[in-house]
């Protein structure tokens, strides 16, 4: 079942043999079957419907051309297919969409859908949408199924993997939905017979589109156009020949003739990739059904497949198979670590919902159900950023930035099962900006953070602001006044530093001071004094320090505080994001991952962050060297010791040196690789060299170590496939190696004079998970 624009129909984007071309207003009767019976028939040389049913498609832009001519062998075959040779072309910009249907009247709903295009992309984007079903082409080349279904808990989009569709090639590709299975048929094989629960059911409203995948009007039109559209559109580039709709499942014999050949091959042998694919369907089904063991299992078997990739971490914590992003909520329950994060393949931060991880100690995690779905009018459009607590009846609660049918605010949702799902959704923040909360109680009053953005459009050097709401019953908000104001960066080296952007504000009580940490780019935070009663927060020092000084986009949640401190004191875990590690095993995507959770303290004026001991339960084969001289030029230092997964210790005499430092990931004789340092005079520790960074921020690379002078200097380093992370007397800094990143060796440098390693450990360390046999 397809809706376009109050009509239930069905789009078959295909080759339409021997079909004849027809005027405005064209006469069903003409047309050969099956395509006698379709609901509309576009063959793109103009605007046209074929079947005289429809109203004209609408260009949207000026990068839609229609009736392009082809030539040689395209046009021959184009012709062999019932085409007439002339094509619509798409050059990523536009699209083409059907407004409404004659009277607004809609057909009555079909129990079964065939989806069939003769198309040819040049690159990734959506070839059609409409409000029950789409057909997107992922970024991997992976094509991908949205199809809106319903239960008996709700009505959300499923993101269903189909398999790869190749590039610059022609293919004539069919979707078919009949009693509860989804097929898809590329060039007469069936590749995939995928069981789909649930009823099919529209979910949202707007047109229907061909040449996109697009969600209209979304709830964040005070948002910049270019973001509106990173989040919520993906357009196609490459040709289109014909386009038709049915309200009927095509049978095997008719999707053979149309893709012409005799008969529908089968499935063939299926690839592990595609076992993957259908883990990753599977647990979308098993999450539904909160059926833990199976999660937990379908969630391994893809990691296993995706650990073929030597650039995936295999001790930091990544999703199974696609991405995993903010740690959108954090949480320590009944002697366990929770985290959240977002689940989608082509739409990611629209229409998703969280996944959930689950560890005993930090380090070994595992996959559970989807904890919070975007089954509502509530929050269908996607859920960001959750955070969690106890209410006043001690019951597990969250409050969620939603994106619904009526806007963009907060809702109160709660937890019955051990934090397995989230029921008793309520909206309690609709009047008030919501966006990324920060929500605590205090006294008899509960306290929500929040930012109210404005993209740059503020006067003078004010950025996006942080304001404070109060309630009383966590249902009934009012707005206190913003306590703090992010600046607009003096020298920006991106549109969110001269906007000032901020968001997902965290105020932290440590001893007689708060901490206030922003998600700016990249991440700051301040020391200083929280005044509840003006409402405001006032910095010790205007000037913000960095949460990670090697990560531009450090999405962090610091919330998660448990008992095992020393003594059994409380502990308070940091846990966060790097986005810019990515791979593919087969063509299937991953991207992102967690850095290592971090106890968090305050020393002073500035924050202290140490990874949880419990890592070195990965400790496996160990190494030492102990009072080596480090020479202006010596290499091969450490000859001998080498690895892409490692914990390194290293302690320093800086002597005579200026600079001076670990090499690791480098070539045969020392060369290459990435440089770990301390600069004597600087007092400045930090990386240079073959690290990903895409946005320059000067401010990234070095760092303040808060180290006195003469004094010895030791660094903390964890190495994970292409990942860094380096710790150095509590500052931080978390980095991607490039993707030429070859070597595995270790070595030493000084610069200015000789220092001395006085002490190194260096051990290797065991996934996470037992990976391989």
């Amino acid at each position: 079942m397809i809706k376009v624009a109050g009509l239930t129909v069905l789009l078959s984007l295909m080759a339409l043999d021997g079909l004849p071309q027809t005027k405005p207003g064209g006469d069903r009767t003409r047309l050969p079957k099956p395509w006698s019976d379709a609901e509309v028939v576009w063959h793109l040389a103009d605007e046209t419907d074929a079947t005289g049913g429809h109203p004209l498609l609408k260009t949207q832009g000026e990068g839609v051309k229609m009736g392009v001519p082809l030539s040689g062998d395209e046009r021959a075959a184009s012709r062999k297919r019932g085409g007439d040779g002339t094509v619509a072309t798409f050059d990523g910009s536009s699209w083409l969409a059907l407004e409404s249907t004659p009277g607004g009247k809609p057909f009555p709903e079909p129990d079964a859908l065939t989806v069939f295009t003769r198309v040819k992309a040049t690159k990734t984007g959506g070839l059609f949408h409409s409000n029950l079903f789409s057909l997107v082409v992922h970024e991997s080349g992976l094509a991908v199924a949205i199809l809106g279904v319903a239960d008996a808990d709700g009505a959300m989009y499923r993101e269903i993997p189909l398999s790869p569709l190749t590039l610059n090639t022609w293919h004539d590709v069919a979707v078919r939905y009949r009693a509860g299975f989804l097929d898809f048929i590329v060039d007469g094989q069936l590749l995939n017979h995928v069981s789909v629960p649930g009823k099919p059911q529209a979910i949202l409203t707007g047109p229907t589109v061909l040449g996109g995948w697009r969600i209209d009007n979304p709830p964040v039109s005070s948002f910049p156009k270019p973001v509106i559209a990173f989040l919520f559109q993906r357009l196609f580039t490459g040709l289109m020949d014909h386009a038709a709709v049915w309200n009927r499942a095509l049978t095997d014999a008719e999707l053979a003739r149309l893709s012409g050949v005799s008969a529908l091959a089968g499935p063939g042998p299926v690839s592990e990739a595609q076992r993957c694919l259908a883990d990753y369907h599977a647990f979308f089904t098993a999450s539904r059904q909160k059926d833990t063991v199976a999660c937990e299992k379908l969630g391994f078997a893809m990691r296993r497949f995706m650990a073929r990739d030597p650039r995936r971490p295999t001790y930091h914590l990544t999703a199974p198979m696609d991405a995993i992003l903010d740690p959108a909520g954090a949480f320590y329950y009944k002697g366990q670590y929770h985290i959240f994060s977002y689940r989608n393949l082509v739409s990611l931060l629209a229409c998703n919902p969280l996944a959930h991880y689950v560890s005993d100690d930090l380090i070994h995690w595992k996959d559970r159900p989807i904890a919070l779905w975007p089954d509502s009018d509530l929050d269908v459009n996607g859920i960001w950023l959750a955070n969690l607590f106890f209410d006043d009846q001690r019951q597990l609660s969250t409050i969620y930035t939603a994106l619904g049918k009526e806007g963009k605010y907060g809702v109160l949702a709660r937890s019955h099962d051990d934090l397995l799902s989230f029921t008793d959704k309520q909206a309690v923040m609709t009047d008030q900006v919501h966006h990324d909360g920060h929500t605590w109680k205090d006294g008899n009053t509960w306290y929500s953070l929040t930012t109210r953005q404005h993209w740059g459009e503020r006067p003078g050097d004010l950025g996006d602001a942080i304001v404070l709401l109060s309630s009383p019953d966590l249902v009934n908000w009012t707005e206190r006044g913003t306590i703090f104001d992010a600046r607009k960066h003096p020298a920006p080296r991106s549109d969110q530093q001269r906007q000032g952007f901020t968001e997902y504000p965290y105020l932290l009580p440590f001893g007689d001071k708060h901490v206030l940490i922003t998600g700016t780019r990249p991440v700051q935070y301040w020391v200083g004094r929280f005044d509840q009663s003006k409402p405001a927060f006032v910095p010790d020092d205007p000037t913000g320090k960095l949460l990670d000084y090697l990560n531009p986009f450090h999405c962090f949640n610091p919330l998660a505080i448990d008992h095992k401190g020393p003594g059994g004191t409380e502990r308070r875990i940091i846990q966060a994001m790097h986005l810019y590690t990515s791979g593919q095993v087969d063509g299937i995507l991953w991207y992102g991952a967690h850095v290592l959770p971090r106890i968090l303290t305050r020393e002073g004026d500035h924050l202290h962050q140490e990874p949880v001991p419990e890592v070195a339960v990965l400790r496996g084969k160990h190494d030492q060297r102990k009072n080596v001289l480090i020479r202006p030029g010596a290499t091969d230092l450490l000859a001998g010791i080498e690895g892409d997964a490692l914990e390194i210790i290293a302690e320093f005499d800086p002597g005579t040196a200026t600079r001076f430092g670990l090499k690791v990931r480098t070539a045969a004789g020392g060369r290459g690789g990435t440089t770990v340092f301390y600069d004597v005079s600087k007092d400045q520790f930090g990386a240079a060299d073959n690290l990903k960074i895409p946005a320059p921020y000067p401010e990234l690379g070095q760092g303040p170590a808060y180290l006195k002078k003469g004094q010895r200097v030791q660094m903390r380093l964890f190495l994970d496939r292409s990942m860094l992370e380096i710790f150095v007397n509590g500052q931080t800094g978390s980095g991607i190696f490039n993707n030429d990143v070859k070597g595995t060796g270790l070595d030493l440098f000084s610069e200015g004079g000789a220092a001395t390693l006085t002490a190194l450990d260096v051990w290797e360390l065991k996934p996470a998970w037992p990976l391989t046999n």
